[in-house]
Parts: C-alpha cells; sequence; structure tokens
C-alpha cells in the first residue's frame, strides 16, 4: 500500500487522511483511480467529480444506514442516493441525470453521505444550488423533507 500525505484530505468529509490514505472521521479510504473518467471541458469541474471516484467507504461492519432519495413531485420520479457519493448534473454519467433543465450544470452537486447523515455541496456549478429556497456556499447537512433547487428543478429528501 502506498504512503499518502498528510496534507491530502477525504472527498466525503475533509477530515485529513492517515498515512495509509484511510479518514478516521468517516471510514472512507483512498484506492486506485478507476480507468473510467468522466470528461468535462471545465478542468475544476471535472477534477472535483473525478476525484470522489478515488474514495471508497469501509465496510467495517456498522450499522446498515438509513435508504434516502431525492423525489421531484411534479415528475413523480425517485433518485436513489448512494452509500458514498451521488453526483448530480445534466451530463448523463451523473448518478442522478436531469438532462431537460438547462439551467442545471453538466457537474452541478453532490450528495454525499458519512456516518449515516448525508451532505449537500454544490461544485461550482453556473446557477447555484438552494437549499430551502436559500442559496449553497459551503457543504450542508440535509433532514428529511429538505427542498432542493438545482436550475428549475426541486427535489424534496427523503429518507424511508
Amino acid at each position: 500500500m502506498a504512503a499518502y500525505s498528510i496534507d491530502e484530505h477525504c472527498l466525503v468529509c475533509n477530515t485529513p487522511l492517515t498515512s495509509n490514505g484511510q479518514c478516521p472521521s468517516c471510514d472512507a479510504f483512498k484506492v486506485e483511480k478507476q480507468s473510467a473518467a468522466i470528461v468535462d471541458l471545465d478542468s475544476h469541474r471535472n477534477k472535483s467529480v473525478s476525484a470522489a471516484s478515488e474514495f471508497q467507504v469501509a465496510n467495517s461492519g456498522k450499522k446498515a444506514i438509513s435508504p434516502a432519495f431525492l423525489f421531484n413531485k411534479t415528475t413523480k420520479e425517485r433518485f436513489q442516493l448512494s452509500p458514498a457519493v451521488s453526483k448530480i448534473g445534466r451530463d448523463r454519467s451523473n448518478n442522478i441525470s436531469l438532462p431537460a433543465d438547462h439551467y442545471i450544470s453538466r457537474y452541478h452537486a453532490w450528495v454525499l453521505q458519512n456516518k449515516g447523515k448525508f451532505w449537500l455541496e454544490d461544485i461550482g456549478s453556473t446557477n447555484g444550488t438552494l437549499l430551502n429556497g436559500r442559496p449553497i456556499t459551503i457543504r450542508m447537512q440535509l433532514t428529511a423533507g429538505d427542498r432542493i433547487t438545482f436550475g428549475k428543478t426541486e427535489l424534496i429528501f427523503v429518507v424511508e
């Protein structure tokens, strides 16, 4: 296993990594990059989106996390959230693809799961992300019933 520099941070929760590449906070660990990369002309977003695939959440026998999804009241669509990172945007390579709304960036935001809690983060989108009608500028924790707006599309955060 490669040694990791102490200035590297977890892409899930931003905690400094240990020397073996594991996050002491959320148990994510850095792994070799996957061969498939997401291509985006904007290199900053490309780096942000593809970097998340470098991490996996360790299976340490912890209690199962409640299933959660984003719900579109207008179209009645349910978008299941992944156990680690759900990427949201217009591009079809995202976990949650919303191609019909041209106010949504190709790589707009992501929802992270950390120790059973869900966090929303805008990843440099053009039109921003709203949480309960307010623009977000930092990673925000989600609670059941929160309204998230990407472009002109509003989704409800639901925990089963």
